[in-house]
């Protein structure tokens, strides 16, 4: 199972090329290397070296894009659907009347209404 991915790692797209990797993993040494960085700065340099040595070979990056992709459709899978649009009549407000902050003590409505109207509203 994959717990990183390299490419976010190395802040690249999935189909750059290995000029494109090469780059990227120097600009993120300089950016991460404990000796520019700082000590508490090292396990982000070796992420960023991990991923530098797996996707700048061919076969570890063919391999590793394989077992991403399975990965992501485990969990696209696991998921399941996504509901984009509501359905249903729309919700009621949680109160029937606008407040009068004046009156803002001696509420016409108990407070069983309002919340049979917010169970309501959310089941």
């Amino acid at each position: 199972m994959i717990k990183k991915n390299y490419y976010l790692i190395l802040e690249i797209p999935r189909d750059e090329d290995q000029a494109g990797i090469r780059e990227a993993f120097r600009r993120m040494a300089k950016r991460y290397h404990p000796d520019l960085a700082g000590p508490e700065w090292s396990h982000k340099f070796q992420d960023v070296h991990e991923a530098y040595e797996v996707l700048s070979h061919p076969e570890k990056r063919k391999k590793y894009n394989d077992e991403l992709r399975r990965q992501e459709e485990k969990e696209s899978a696991r998921a399941g659907p996504v509901f984009v649009g509501r359905t249903g009549p729309p919700p009621e407000p949680l109160i029937s009347q606008p407040i009068n902050f004046r009156d803002f003590f001696t509420s016409a409505n108990p407070i069983e209404a309002l919340f049979e109207r917010f169970c309501r509203n959310f089941s």
